[in-house]
């Protein structure tokens, strides 16, 4: 279960490999930040951590303030034990180089879905509208027809939730 160590914390789930985690961290907890860290970072994945993930979650910079909760985002336990709810902002990462395109951008739809419909189903038990904060989304697909559809879901905010292409923006930045 997510321990709380700061005001805030983004969950991080979908296809977690070192690589892109290994950038993510390095970025989000950079000295050049300032003294006081962003957030915490909660990673929420299917399988186990390997032994690179384990190393670098181990590394001093990141020592309570980024954990690994294995679960799976379809499960509404595990979503609770991530706090998705509570969350600042959730990311969904795809697998770049998958080998069936179409199952994976399948994937990251259905974990976008789980998690609007998860967030909507925590207001309507609490009740608490008034203190209403959206559930912002971040998630990479693989195919522009994805994007489109994923941003006609119920519950996608044009203005807080970001779908991006990895192919689009890698040709934007060549």
């Amino acid at each position: 279960k997510y321990k709380r160590m700061s005001d805030s914390h983004i969950v991080i789930m979908g296809h977690v490999e070192f690589p892109v985690l290994n950038l993510l961290l390095y970025e989000a907890y950079h000295p050049d930040r300032g003294p006081a860290r962003p957030c915490d970072i909660v990673i929420l994945s299917l399988h186990p951590p390997d032994h690179q993930t384990r190393d670098l979650l181990g590394h001093p910079a990141y020592t309570g303030h980024v954990q690994y909760i294995q679960g799976s985002s379809q499960v509404e336990k595990d979503l609770l034990r991530a706090k998705v709810h509570e969350a600042m902002a959730v990311l969904v990462l795809a697998c770049k180089y998958p080998a069936d395109p179409q199952w994976e951008d399948t994937q990251v739809a259905s974990i976008v879905l789980s998690c609007k419909a998860f967030k909507n189903a925590q207001l309507h038990r609490q009740k608490t509208f008034g203190q209403r904060r959206r559930l912002r989304l971040l998630a990479q697909v693989l195919s522009p027809d994805t994007r489109d559809r994923i941003v006609c879901m119920p519950g996608w905010d044009r203005l807080h939730d970001l779908c991006l292409v990895i192919g689009e923006l890698t040709a934007a930045m060549l």
